[in-house]
């Protein structure tokens, strides 16, 4: 049986309470925020607004009772057991990405490990706390040239990351996130905080490491071990839209072929009203994996007739530098049939082919950050917060068939009549690891 979190934490503080009969007055938060030592925002307090709010704007209007910022794992304790006494529904948060907003409820406690942000290498080891962000992590690593595979977006927090298994550019040749997990500190809804690992509570362990999306406790901190990194070399190349299909064909068959070094995506990005137009954009993705708008289609040809496609943009990062790059980059011409209509090649240390990667190459640490007071934001950050969607699919062998690939672009030529005026929409098929 699946659970969410939300779930799990949530009826297992509703459970004690049941029994005890104790339901029947309103959580007194302020009396949590004497107990921790870390701070609790209530809504009347002017942070409120801040606190309140995920990545994605479109659940702005969902009103937690209380945000808690823990100062450490003891707090998250204490958090989880106002929970059971109160009957106060509670749900962790690390750098509120999730798609579905199960980092917030109406009335409830979030648990926000924002303020348990600590990166500190330990020889070919790390220690992070949850509530660090990718960029955090991604800046100590590349001062010992070390890394992480993970993934991309800097506003993103380790944790949820991790417990959700992680891909990214280094997952062909690392593999996920989780698996670089050598342990991890986590309180469990009955307010034991334990260490875990592959010799102590293995299971929890294993249920950490992707198994079971965080449903199980609230982690403060994890282990790691690093991989050593290089310069890496990023290409993007663009074929004319009506080579769309040609281009996925050959671009998946590409793939088969590919040494674990690399990355790959394909990417269109769709103006308002743009059925058959529009310019690239950025996005991330990891091998064998499509996020697109799908729906019926009438074959290969059909979607790319007349350039009624958005101009397909390809991007790959090489780990091993230009010269692999390039060698791969023709094979990939010859397969799509002809080469790019324009393309180009950055070579850049590791650190700043991810911060390129991620938008933040012009911007210093503290720009690199969603603006703010709280933990996990800075006054100065500049990044912005958006509302977005996605679906996944995994495939084997030569990778989708004609007919797929035309259903895929006839999407894309519906989608860029539906798109509301003055937005865009991205739709990329991306390379996993996890089908590997």
């Amino acid at each position: 049986m699946s659970l969410h979190r939300r779930q799990v934490l949530g009826s297992a503080a509703a459970a004690v309470l049941a029994t005890a009969g104790a339901a029947a007055r309103s959580p007194d938060y302020g009396a949590l925020a004497h107990a921790i030592d870390g701070r609790v925002v209530l809504p009347v307090d002017r942070e409120y607004a801040e606190a309140r709010q995920l990545f994605q704007p479109r659940y702005d209007a969902v009103a937690p009772g209380a945000v808690a910022y823990p100062a450490h794992a003891a707090d998250v304790a204490v958090c989880l057991d106002f929970a059971r006494r109160s009957a106060a529904a509670v749900v962790p948060r690390g750098g509120g990405h999730g798609y579905a907003g199960w980092s917030t409820c109406a009335g409830g406690l979030v648990v926000d490990t924002g303020a348990m942000a600590e990166v500190s290498v330990e020889g070919d080891g790390v220690r992070i706390g949850a509530g660090a962000r990718l960029a955090d992590v991604h800046a100590t690593l590349a001062g010992r040239g070390r890394s992480v595979p993970t993934g991309l977006c800097p506003s993103v927090g380790i944790a949820g990351l991790t417990l959700g298994g992680g891909l990214g550019p280094a997952s062909r040749a690392y593999g996920t996130t989780a698996d670089q997990l050598s342990s991890a500190r986590v309180v469990t809804p009955d307010g034991r905080i334990r260490e875990v690992s592959a010799d102590r509570d293995p299971e929890l362990f294993w249920a950490l490491r992707g198994g079971g999306g965080g449903n199980f406790g609230v982690v403060t901190e994890f282990r790691f071990r690093t991989h050593p990194v290089g310069d890496c070399a990023f290409a993007e190349l663009h074929w004319p839209g009506g080579d769309s299909a040609d281009v996925l064909r050959g671009w998946q068959r590409w793939l088969a072929g590919l040494p674990d070094p690399f990355w790959s995506q394909v990417e269109f990005t769709v103006e308002a009203d743009s059925g058959s137009g529009s310019r690239s954009g950025a996005g991330s993705g990891s091998r064998s994996g499509a996020g697109s708008e799908s729906g019926p289609g009438s074959g290969a040809g059909a979607g790319a007739e007349a350039g009624a496609t958005a101009p397909p943009a390809v991007r790959v990062v090489c780990l091993d530098g230009r010269g692999e790059l390039e060698r791969q980059l023709t094979r990939l011409s010859d397969l799509v049939g002809g080469p790019p209509r324009d393309s180009w090649i950055a070579v850049r240390s590791h650190a700043d082919t991810v911060r390129a990667l991620s938008g933040c190459l012009e911007l210093s640490p503290a720009q690199c950050r969603l603006p703010g007071a709280l933990p996990g934001r800075d006054p100065q950050g500049r990044l912005g917060r958006h509302s977005y969607a996605a679906r996944s699919d995994f495939w084997a062998g030569e990778g989708l068939p004609d007919a797929a690939i035309g259903a895929v672009l006839d999407a894309l030529r519906r989608y860029g009549s539906g798109v509301p005026r003055a937005a865009s929409g991205w739709c990329s098929s991306t390379e996993s690891a996890a089908a590997r």
